[in-house]
C-alpha cells in the first residue's frame, strides 16, 4: 500500500491515537500525557517519545506542559496535524475498502479447510 501523503501506517496510528479519546482514558476531554497513550498503543512510554519526536519536528504534535502540574506533559495534534490527518483518511478508508473487496471476493474461491488442515501440518522449525 502507498503511502499518502507522506503519513505512513505508523504515522496515522499515532496521529488517530491522539485525535480519539479512549474511554479508557482517565478523562477524555483533558489531553493525556505519554503515560496514558503509550499502553493504548501497546508500547512503552520511551517507544512513544520516539515515534513523537518526528512528529513534532513535522510540527503535526506538540507536548504541552499540564495545566495543574508541571511536572506532567500533555500531547495535542496540531492544527497542521488535524488538516493532514483529515486529508489522509479518504485516502486510508478507500484502501481499506479496497482490501476489504478483494478479501470478500477471494472468500468463495479459497478452500478454508484445506487450508487449516495445511497450516495444522506445518512443521515449525525448534531454534
Amino acid at each position: 500500500m502507498k503511502r499518502q501523503n507522506s503519513l505512513s501506517r505508523a504515522t496515522l496510528r499515532d496521529l488517530l491515537a491522539l485525535h480519539h479519546p479512549c474511554s479508557r482514558w482517565p478523562d477524555p476531554t483533558v489531553l493525556n500525557g505519554p503515560g496514558e497513550v503509550a499502553p493504548f498503543l501497546a508500547m512503552d512510554r520511551t517507544t512513544l517519545t520516539a515515534a513523537l519526536k518526528p512528529l513534532t519536528r513535522k510540527g503535526l504534535v506538540e507536548i504541552v506542559p499540564d495545566k495543574t502540574d508541571a511536572r506532567a506533559r500533555r500531547l495535542a495534534l496540531t492544527e497542521k496535524g488535524h488538516a493532514l490527518l483529515t486529508a489522509s483518511l479518504p485516502v486510508w478508508r478507500a484502501e481499506h475498502d479496497a482490501v476489504d473487496a478483494l478479501l470478500l471476493a477471494l472468500e468463495g474461491a479459497l478452500d478454508l479447510d484445506d487450508l487449516r488442515e495445511g497450516i495444522g501440518n506445518t512443521a515449525i522449525p525448534v531454534l
